[in-house]
């Protein structure tokens, strides 16, 4: 059964973009994570002396969270400039239909790839825990990728410059990983000071948090370590996903209809 007619063209740039993901040897670099992250981890097992499969699985966890977003954005951002400056967005954005299209198709490719990337990840941490747990830490990397392939877009398309997106994609990613510790360093400084000034620096802190995805919650290595995910506890992340992916989209639209190509 075709897809609609509106759906069509989403489809098919989505494929071709996956597909472009994969000729820039996406697949190798994975690869080359994965052994890497092994390697890591027998190192510093044998280092630490712990010898156990929890604290492996941890740590594992912990570098293929990295790795992937990591390898997601330099593929996005250098995929999305290469495309602007070889003009294959022109051509695209010359196509009898709406711009959106474009940008839905180019975000759904990236979407599939970042997923690819996470169930990868999740298959190599398959020796160490359980499937049930491995589920639901590749289902919140997959969540975590989507995020940062949709800013790592709408960044890229904004100032054209693959470096530079680079740069604000990490500064991003650090910033939301890093905001509840910011949150709570700051909290306790007011307990022990009630000047105005730390006040007043509690509610920026708190107003730049709420405009962040807190990525400090995802992919939790507890997840990993102790096999306790469920429906309960991963649906307030998946909501916080659907949330900033839409206000990413939208943010991206309103770029892309009012630039001059």
């Amino acid at each position: 059964m075709n897809p609609p007619f509106f759906l069509a063209p989403i489809f098919t740039i989505a494929r071709f973009t996956l597909q472009e993901a994969l000729r820039e040897r996406l697949i190798r670099a994975s690869v080359a994570m994965i052994g890497l992250g092994w390697i890591v981890s027998l190192f510093l097992d044998e280092l630490l002396l712990t010898g156990n499969a929890e604290s492996r699985a941890a740590i594992l966890g912990f570098f293929f969270r990295l790795g992937s977003v990591f390898l997601v954005s330099v593929l996005v951002t250098f995929a999305v400039a290469r495309e602007l400056h070889n003009r294959g967005m022109d051509l695209m954005l010359a196509m009898p239909f709406p711009r959106s299209v474009t940008l839905l198709g180019k975000l759904l490719g990236f979407f599939g790839a970042a997923a690819l990337l996470a169930g990868v990840s999740g298959l190599a941490l398959l020796p160490l825990v359980s499937w049930q747990a491995v589920g639901w830490w590749s289902l919140i990397l997959a969540c975590e990728l989507w995020i940062m392939a949709a800013f790592a877009v709408v960044v890229t398309l904004a100032i054209q410059q693959a470096p530079l997106a680079l740069s604000l994609t990490a500064g991003f990613y650090l910033l939301a990983r890093s905001m509840g510790a910011v949150l709570l360093i700051a909290r306790q400084a007011q307990e022990t000071t009630a000047h105005w000034s730390s006040q007043a620096i509690q509610l920026l802190l708190a107003g730049i948090a709420g405009a962040l995805p807190a990525l400090d919650r995802f992919t939790a290595t507890a997840l990993l370590v102790q096999g306790d995910g469920s429906f309960a506890g991963i649906w307030p992340i998946l909501g916080e996903t659907g949330i900033f992916l839409l206000l990413l989209t939208a943010v991206g639209l309103f770029d892309l209809y009012k630039k001059e190509f």
